[in-house]
């Protein structure tokens, strides 16, 4: 079997899974998650914060984005440029952001970039994990080509039901450094 195939059968068993989460669960593991993430020393110490701004069926964001920013942090979220390009801008407060591309909240037009140097963590969604932190999103390939070739550290948000025993990969997939469950810390 193909891995595209392995990946899309992947992604398939997840969403059959979220189906079965209720809200209340959804909710308790996003603020479980979101308090084991806050317990890093990497992120209690990092200046420049690169965030995923979530979708509607990800690990919620925006309550993780506000800490950081009344931590006076500096949070950079991504903004897609073109069919293979992401960018990361600084946001002051969830204002600054809009519906952009794929319906996805992104920063407005005004907001400044953030160099990838600048940048010294970064949280990243994932659709699924494995414990050797190899992630899988939605197949579009953004967060790997944007994530490739960069030294700061990445942190992937992961429910515990959504760790698997083995993520396909090829060659292009990028390993993440720490995996954040509701329970874990890998």
């Amino acid at each position: 079997m193909s891995i595209i195939i392995e990946k899309k059968e992947l992604r398939e068993k997840i969403k059959q899974i979220k189906e079965f989460m209720t809200k209340e669960e959804v909710e308790t593991s996003d603020k479980l998650i979101e308090e084991q993430l806050m317990t890093l020393n990497e992120v209690m110490e990092a200046k420049t914060i690169f965030c995923f701004v979530s979708m509607e069926d990800e690990i919620d964001t925006k309550e993780i984005i506000k800490k950081l920013l009344s931590m006076g942090k500096i949070v950079g979220v991504p903004k897609c440029e073109s069919k293979n390009n992401m960018k990361v801008y600084r946001i002051k407060s969830l204002e600054d952001l809009e519906k952009g591309y794929y319906n996805i909240e992104e920063p407005k037009s005004y907001c400044e970039t953030i160099k990838p140097e600048d940048i010294e963590l970064a949280i990243i969604p994932a659709t699924a994990c494995d414990k050797n932190k190899n992630r899988i999103g939605k197949g579009a390939g953004y967060y790997d080509r944007y994530l490739s070739n960069q030294s700061f550290l990445k942190v992937v948000l992961c429910r515990e039901k959504y760790l698997v025993d083995k993520v396909p990969t090829q060659e292009n997939d990028v390993a993440m450094d720490i995996i954040v469950t509701e329970t874990n810390i890998y």
